[in-house]
């Protein structure tokens, strides 16, 4: 049989069985011919009758006729649920059955790769290292019990399917399993008889008693349903036509349960008599349900309509990356699923192959976009959702946020102005949870430029910011201040009205009208509606009369205060102390003070128009 044909059937629930039984397995097992003479087997378990093991159970060669009579691409095979011996406390003798189980299953998928896909038994006890030995050693393609499988890409099958059940159901698979495993997928055998029946129960129990189905898990249990698989055997077309309705066709897989009782006579009667679309070639184009595998490794599981990929399918890719959703014209048209390998995850809308109209983008930390996209790019106005709590609502352009926005913090800090590149820049406001509100300009996400920072309890800086410091010349200041001196004066010196301010990188310096140059560092906090500074303020006494004009040389932490007599005063910062560096005293009215850019030269201007460039040694130019 050539599997390469695009309607391969692949058969995941059939089983392999050993005619040859352990040590192990025979504490609680025998084998015995069977009493025609023939080469079946009956089985024994404790003693009594299980059921008769037939030759192709056993026997790869038998099998592989026999598919090819039903016409059966591939099997998955599996042991018997009996042998598992779950129950016994004897670990070691478990693990070691488990072993045999899969050595006897491994060599025929290694003989007919193409034919067989192998799933191990892993006991519950030491159960890892033989998961791992199953996928790395042995190449079988996952195991039938709920092993943490999502690392090795492996599969798990649900045989038999008891924990499902009762509080375990909520506990841990829709909460932990399906919740939380990004990539993790469950199929169910013999679970077309049962699972998709109790959706709608579990659903209304899930809402009316909240406290009984959903004390663990506040996701309604449908958005689960496309992590579950289960079977076709369900031996009634009315089921089968339900689960078709429910689970859409791709989560319903074909099965038979063979070789036992519970299998069909014709493997796949009831189903494809029930649900099948035609499956013909017509002028080589072909038509209907089935499976196709490309050269270049790509495989498509739906519909064909003359050659091309029509209504809902899954579409694999090469490198590992997964489509679910709707098809139009050999295009992903619709809304769709696309898996990437990398563990992005997007869910919305598709036209012609490109992502477009509104979807949900899905990183592998957490972050999250919500919007309009156009040919696979995030533009417009839209939602996007940061792990650390943080939400974005605003102007997208090429996959980044530019533009208009608001960006709020789950302290309850909030942004609303413009972004370049994922960053506040440009105008904007920014709200903080505790009242306070900065208004102005922003650089790379940092107050730069003019601005105006208000504080909850009302003072309140116009000027300019310097990477998020307030910098340079005031042009207003409201201050609401308890000055702590250093001093131990009983005057009211300090007290006085204040005639001059200028900041540096938060160092605030005020000169008042009684020659007192009061130094403070703003790293402010509010209490009792009082800013409190984290320094000392430092009181620097040498004027004699009204400071008028301060000055920071920026380069050598120094500053320059000039009183209305006009005698300058030089002060420079040591291991945060002031000391007194220079006195200039020319006896002229001085207007404005500046440092060159280097800090190395002061430049003094009077009232007569003469301008003096000074060094701090006192040298005239």
């Amino acid at each position: 049989m050539n599997l390469s044909s695009p309607l391969a059937r692949i058969d995941i629930h059939t089983h392999s069985l050993t005619n040859e039984l352990n040590a192990n397995a025979q504490e609680y097992l025998e084998l015995r011919s069977h009493v025609d003479g023939d080469f079946r087997l009956n089985l024994f378990k404790d003693g009594m009758f299980f059921r008769t093991i037939e030759p192709h159970c056993f026997d790869i060669n038998i099998r592989l006729r026999e598919m090819d009579e039903n016409n059966i691409s591939m099997q998955v095979l599996s042991t018997i649920p009996v042998l598992f011996n779950y129950s016994s406390e004897k670990f070691q003798n478990v693990l070691e059955l488990s072993l045999e189980l899969n050595d006897h299953i491994a060599p025929g998928c290694r003989q007919h790769p193409t034919r067989s896909i192998g799933l191990g038994a892993v006991a519950h006890h030491l159960a890892i290292n033989e998961l791992r030995r199953c996928d790395n050693e042995l190449g079988l393609n996952g195991v039938q019990i709920v092993c943490e499988v999502e690392k090795l890409d492996a599969c798990v099958f649900i045989h038999p399917r008891d924990m499902p059940t009762g509080k375990c159901y909520d506990a841990y698979w829709m909460l932990w399993l399906c919740g939380k495993i990004s990539k993790f997928q469950l199929a169910f055998a013999h679970g077309s008889g049962s699972s998709p029946f109790t959706v709608g129960c579990i659903t209304h129990g899930h809402e009316c008693r909240p406290d009984l189905c959903a004390y663990k898990n506040n996701h309604r249990p449908p958005s689960y349903i496309d992590r579950f698989y289960v079977d076709s055997l369900a031996h009634d077309s009315r089921v089968l036509k339900f689960l078709v309705e429910i689970m859409n066709e791709i989560c319903f897989m074909f099965e038979s349960d063979c070789p036992f009782s519970l299998a069909e006579d014709k493997p796949g009667t009831t189903f494809h008599t029930t649900h099948s679309a035609e499956k013909n070639i017509n002028n080589g184009d072909i038509n209907g349900l089935g499976t196709y595998y490309y050269a270049d490794g790509r495989i498509y599981v739906g519909i064909l309509i003359n050659g091309k990929r029509n209504g809902y399918g899954v579409f694999k890719f090469a490198n590992g990356d997964r489509y679910e959703g709707s098809f139009k014209d050999d295009n992903m048209n619709g809304n769709g699923i696309f898996y990437y390998a990398d563990g992005e995850k997007y869910v919305g809308n598709w036209i012609n192959d490109k992502v477009n109209g509104p979807g949900v983008f899905m990183w592998p930390n957490g972050d999250r976009y919500e919007g309009n996209f156009t040919d696979d790019d995030t533009n417009g106005n839209d939602t996007f959702y940061f792990v650390d709590g943080r939400k974005y609502i605003g102007n997208w352009i090429n996959d980044k946020i530019n533009g208009p926005g608001v960006l709020t913090w789950p302290n309850g800090d909030r942004y609303e102005g413009n972004f370049i590149d994922g960053d506040m820049n440009g105008n904007g406001s920014y709200y903080y949870h505790d009242g306070g509100q900065y208004v102005g300009n922003w650089i790379n996400g940092t107050k730069n430029g003019q601005g105006v920072l208000i504080y909850p309890i009302g003072s309140r800086y116009e000027g300019n910011f310097k990477d998020d410091h307030m910098n340079g010349n005031v042009t207003y200041l409201q201050l609401h201040l308890r000055h702590y001196n250093n001093t131990n004066d009983d005057d009211d010196n300090n007290n006085r009205p204040i005639s001059s301010i200028n900041l540096h990188e938060d160092w605030l310096a005020t000169g008042n009208t009684n020659h007192i140059v009061i130094v403070t560092y703003t790293s402010i906090k509010s209490n009792e509606n009082l800013i409190i500074f984290d320094l000392k303020n430092l009181s620097l006494r040498a004027h004699h009369t009204e400071v008028r004009l301060i000055s920071w040389n920026i380069p050598y932490e120094k500053l320059a205060t000039v009183d209305e007599k006009c005698v300058i005063f030089v002060w420079v910062k040591h291991d945060n102390r002031w000391s007194l560096e220079l006195i200039n005293d020319l006896n002229h009215p001085v207007i404005n003070m500046s440092w060159s850019h280097d800090g190395r030269m002061t430049v003094i201007c009077y009232e007569d128009g003469f301008i003096l460039t000074d060094s701090v040694t006192g040298q005239h130019y």
